[in-house]
């Protein structure tokens, strides 16, 4: 791999200080940080690995879904680091993207793509817990590009080839077993527990394992909308599904892309009754 050409931003010396020789190039970076966050084919870098203090509690931050990786605490620059009088700004993160070398080959980028997703899908199986819901990654055009479901195992190891939602499972591949949810209606953010058949995920496909979801306890908001009475709809376990999650489930389907996360066409749950 390769770093992309990119103009370096113009950043502030410390005042009374000289230009620092070479300071706009990547060979004049020593500290690289290849954060999950900032996805596929991109790294966080600065000049001097700092440990200080302020330095190290500001990479303890959360990452907010939905803000660019520039524009987040994290990566802020360190107003308070213990150099910060001696370099001003040239020690301010910056991100950067890198791409495929001339001699890099197809395959050798769909072997690592290909083990990126392994890697990706044994997390996600660590992280799941029985019967919480999670988002999992479809090309279905019907959709937002992501599908809800409830698991209702724990993540398992297939021994043998399996058909699943028009999907071949090849045996090896670590699945779960769920249950399909749908929207309550048209661009809502309210989910209901579909008539679809269990089915099983496969756990590279799944894009937030744990998704912070609450169960409705008052039915008033869907009585008209679903047109069921309140004991019809509780059975129905609807929820809402929150910003922040929402968020987050639309900055991993962008990273995803990234390493050309391909499902294919049939990977569509039949929902004609919704």
């Amino acid at each position: 791999m390769t770093w992309d050409r990119s103009k370096f931003p113009a950043l502030n010396i410390a005042e009374g200080r000289k230009k620092i020789h070479g300071s706009g190039t990547v060979l004049s970076h020593y500290h690289y940080r290849f954060d999950p966050d900032i996805g596929y084919g991109k790294c966080a870098m600065r000049r001097i690995p700092c440990l200080c203090v302020q330095c190290t509690n500001q990479l303890d931050k959360e990452w907010i879904p939905g803000v660019d990786a520039k524009d987040q605490a994290r990566y802020a620059p360190v107003r308070n680091c213990k150099y910060h009088g001696i370099l001003g700004d040239y020690n301010n993160w910056i991100i950067m993207s890198f791409k495929k070398s001339s001699d890099c080959s197809e395959e050798d980028i769909e072997n690592l793509h290909n083990d990126l997703l392994e890697h990706i899908g044994t997390n996600m199986g660590l992280c799941i817990k029985d019967y919480s819901f999670g988002a999992v990654n479809t090309t279905d055009s019907r959709t937002e590009g992501f599908y809800i479901v409830r698991f209702t195992s724990a993540p398992y190891t297939l021994q043998e080839d399996e058909f699943d939602s028009n999907e071949l499972l090849s045996a090896g591949s670590l699945v779960c077993d769920a249950v399909y949810y749908q929207p309550a209606r048209e661009n809502s953010s309210w989910y209901i527990l579909s008539e679809h058949e269990p089915l099983k995920v496969n756990m590279r496909k799944v894009l937030v394992p744990n998704l912070s979801a609450t169960i409705i306890t008052s039915v008033s908001e869907l009585r008209g909308a679903l047109r069921m009475n309140d004991d019809e709809i509780r059975r129905l376990e609807p929820f809402q599904l929150s910003q922040l999650d929402y968020d987050a489930i639309k900055d991993e389907i962008t990273r995803r892309n990234s390493v050309e996360f391909e499902i294919g066409e049939d990977d569509e749950i039949d929902n004609s009754y919704i």
